[in-house]
């Protein structure tokens, strides 16, 4: 199992740029998961206050940017990754068509 592993981690190597771009960003992606529920949160605990419309105002601001912010992080994880794989599974298809 570890042999298969290794020899995994030599393709690896050979794009890490790729892959330390989608780890970054999954680790983004990940913390920023975590602020919509909280940012619904403080909208709801402010609708009895007198200046509610503004606490919702920015709490729906607030909730658009992290939003679009995760996308944007999404975008840079999926390009990481999928573009990895794919030169993973050529370079792994070149090998095998290389030993017949």
């Amino acid at each position: 199992m570890f042999k298969n592993l290794r020899l995994f981690l030599e393709y690896l190597r050979q794009y890490k740029k790729h892959f330390w771009t989608g780890t970054i960003a999954l680790i983004f992606v990940n913390l920023l998961d975590v602020t919509p529920p909280l940012i619904i949160k403080y909208g709801i605990d402010h609708l009895t206050s007198p200046d509610a419309y503004r606490h919702i105002f920015y709490a729906a601001i607030a909730y658009i940017a992290v939003v679009v912010t995760q996308a944007f992080f999404r975008y840079f994880m999926r390009m990481g990754f999928y573009g990895m794989s794919l030169y993973v599974g050529v370079d792994l298809r070149n090998k095998l068509s290389s030993m017949r």
